[in-house]
């Protein structure tokens, strides 16, 4: 398995327009063909120290393996994400996990 994680900060001043457009790609990236199972949404109402909800938004997307992620990261859906929304994110951090 291969697990991509993904955290937006979004740009302070965005309208409920843009922030639903926004919302709109994500899900359209955790529909895609090869992505096993997907969760999206805010921050968690957690509050430890260890703990970083700092983030406007967080995806988890489960690939079968790094070469359906390979193909996720390649995708018109993905490029198209990128494209129409990069604009609205200050931060993007990404931790990708490969399980045996």
């Amino acid at each position: 398995m291969f697990v991509h994680s993904v955290y937006f900060w979004l740009k302070d001043g965005l309208d409920e327009k843009e922030v639903a457009a926004f919302q709109g790609g994500v899900q359209s990236l955790c529909e895609m063909e090869r992505v096993k199972s997907a969760h999206a949404g805010l921050p968690a109402d957690t509050h430890r120290g260890v703990i970083d909800n700092s983030y406007s938004c967080g995806m988890v997307l489960v690939f079968g393996d790094k070469a359906g992620h390979d193909a996720y990261q390649i995708s018109d859906v993905h490029q198209t994400f990128i494209a129409d929304h990069s604009y609205k994110w200050e931060r993007v951090l990404v931790y990708d996990i490969e399980t045996t």
